[in-house]
This record gives structure tokens, sequence and C-alpha cells, in this order.
């Protein structure tokens, strides 16, 4: 059936001149691979979660052994040598009243949800694959509202979310392009969702994650709430291995720049990727705690400790920090001290040299106050 090309990539070739190879995406709640009924084979079938495999001297039919309301569609005959995909989703003829919603001249963001997005409340049924192909077109629908509710829709159907229908391993079953087409939305709170929603997306060496992916990087380039919410996604992409540190670094220490939250979180994602990178040309602690220091100082402390054994301790600049902002770091104030214990006692008996000291002052020294480092302990005392 060609509509199936509109779903997903084709598969390469994978059998051999004899077999017929047929990868599935079977619907959790229609039970799994095995059932699915095979005509024609020339032998047994191999059988995993997500394909089939069977001998073949001529066409090889497939289809959904328990029969209705589900039903399997796509690639239902094979011929030997061919690959396939098909999935087994609810009859189109089962959901006629609900694809008239979707279809209708009149959608509204109440009809999306009560029909996709699941809920303590609302648990929603299985769509048929009508009922999906009408999602994806709502993509271009023109009411604001409707559009965000399709993102927050299509969330289970990215590869293995936490609410994924298929199994690990089925074919992809989101159309290649429509992340692309959401993220190029007219609607800056369009975009802005999308940048949130995309960092469920969690299927490495697919093509959906590269697309989600390329998005995410083309929003951090914009401005507002948008380039903040990327930004973020991208920073637990990373962490998670699901996108390229390096490429969210160089991305981060470009943003660290932007004036208010877009330029904090990417400062707070620099900090929080010390434990995925190491130094290297491209990724310099020391220029990435300067770019901090001058644009959102405030965040320094974080990303100076989350780097702090990779750059040399500056003594001048923990004084500014001292004066110049609010907040401080317990883990960079201990770590300072018992590897720099004589500069961070100049500093500190600078910055408040006499009692009684500020609220701020006792908590930045409580990570030491047991120290044994005599010009400390001659701070501590004479407090």
């Amino acid at each position: 059936m060609g509509w199936i090309a509109i779903l997903c990539a084709r598969l390469a070739l994978a059998a051999s001149p004899d077999v017929v190879t047929l990868h599935v995406g079977v619907h959790r709640a229609a039970g799994g691979v095995h059932d699915i009924a095979v005509d024609g084979a020339a032998g047994q079938c191999s059988v995993s979660a997500e394909r089939l495999v069977c001998p073949a001297a001529g066409p090889v039919r497939f289809r959904y052994g328990p029969g209705a309301p589900w039903v399997l569609l796509g690639d239902t005959e094979l011929e030997p040598g061919r690959s396939g995909t098909a999935f087994v989703l609810i009859d189109d003829a089962h959901r006629v009243e609900q694809r008239e919603l979707l279809r209708a001249e009149v959608v509204t963001e109440a009809d999306v949800r009560d029909l996709f997005v699941r809920t303590s409340d609302d648990p929603v049924e299985p769509p048929s694959m009508g009922m999906l192909l009408d999602l994806f077109a709502l993509v271009e629908h023109p009411t604001f509202e409707v559009r965000r509710s399709v993102i927050d829709a299509l969330v289970p159907w990215w590869r293995h979310t936490a609410s994924d229908p298929l199994p690990l391993g089925a074919p992809q079953i989101v159309p290649g392009g429509l992340i692309d087409t959401l993220s190029k939305d007219r609607e800056t709170r369009i975009r802005r969702r999308l940048a949130n929603r995309l960092r469920e997306v969690n299927a490495p060496g697919e093509p959906l994650q590269q697309e989600a992916r390329d998005a995410l990087y083309r929003l951090a380039h914009q401005a507002g709430g948008v380039q903040r919410a990327a930004t973020s996604s991208l920073k637990l992409q990373a962490l998670s291995g699901r996108a390229d540190p390096v490429k969210t670094w160089m991305l981060a220490l470009e943003r660290v720049q932007t004036p208010g939250p877009p330029g904090r979180a990417a400062a707070n994602t620099l900090g929080r990727l010390a434990g995925e990178l190491e130094p290297s040309e491209v990724v310099r602690p020391e220029r990435a705690i300067e770019l901090v220091f001058l644009h959102h100082r405030e965040r320094t402390w974080h990303v100076w400790n989350a780097w702090r054994d990779h750059v040399a301790f500056d003594d001048s600049r923990l004084e500014r920090l001292l004066r110049e902002t609010v907040g401080y770091d317990a883990g960079l104030m201990a770590w300072s001290a018992r590897h720099h214990p004589e500069e961070v006692a100049a500093v500190l008996a600078k910055w408040e040299p006499a009692p009684p000291h500020s609220d701020r002052w006792q908590l930045i020294t409580s990570p030491f106050r047991d120290t044994e480092e005599e010009a400390l302990r001659a701070l501590l005392d004479a407090r």
C-alpha cells in the first residue's frame, strides 16, 4: 500500500533471495508479533519482538491472526528477497466517528486532546491508522491551539518515550519532516512547546532522532523562551548520550552571551556538561567561566565548581564573586579551602575584615569550620 511510505522510510533490502523480512510495529494492546499469521511461507519463520523472517519460494502474505478490531496495515504481501514494513492498529471501520471529528470543518484543541492525550481521567482508546494520518495533517491547521495540541498528541509516538504504544525496535510511524514543519511554525508558542517536548525523543540511530536534534539546534538559535527551551532539551539529550555533547557545548558557549533566561540556561548547560566532556582545543573550561562571569556572574559559582579540577584557581575572581553576587557554592568553597587555604583566607579577610560577620559569611565558611589549615584556622578563630 503506497501510503505507508508517508509514515516511514523504507528499510533497505535485508533478505536473501529465498527469504522475506517484515518489520512490524504491533500496538501493545493488540499483543505481539506472535499474533501475526503467515500464509505461503516455505518453512518456519524466525520471530523477534519487531520482525518476522520467513523462508519463501513465492509470495508470502501476513495478517493479524486474532482479527477485528485490530488489523495489519502496510506491506502485507512480500515477494522472495523483499523486506517490508507494517503496523497492527485498530481498523478504521471502528473509528469512524473519531475520524469525522478530526476531519471536520471545525476541529478544536479539545477534540485532539480527548482522542490522543492520555491523562488519569482520560486513558484514550488506541487510534486507527487513519486517525494518525488525520493527526499528522493537523500540523498545518490554521488554529494555534489545535497545532499546539498536536505536539502533545505526538509525544507517545516519538520512538521510545515512556508512553510509546509500540515495542522497542518497531518501525517509525511518525512521518519524516513533521518535526521540521513544526519547528518552523509561525507562532513562537508552538516552537517553544515543541522545543520542550523534543526532549522526549529517544531513538538513537533512527531518522526521527536526527530530525529532532537538527530542529533543536535550529531552535536554540532563536530568541526568548524558544532558545531557552531548546538549550535545556539539548542539555538533557547530551547528558543521556542522545545528542553530540561537543556540539551542545559549542552552542551553549555561543548562547551564554545572550541576556536573560536563555543565557542563564546556556550557562547551566556549560556546567552540567562537565560530567560528559574533557577539556580540549574546543572544550575550554576557562573560556566558558570567563564568559559566564562576564554575562551571568551569579552562575559563575556553579560553572566554576563543575570545572574546578581543570582550571587554575583565581583568587581575584573569587573576591569579585563574593562582592558582586549574592549566592555561593559550598562545593567550590570547600574545595578551594582544601587546595588553596592561604589564598581563600586572604580573600575572606579582605571581603569582611572584622566581625560581626554577615549571615552569608557564616554560610560560606561553614564547609571548612573544622579545618586544620593554619591561615583558615586563624581567620575563623578571630571571628
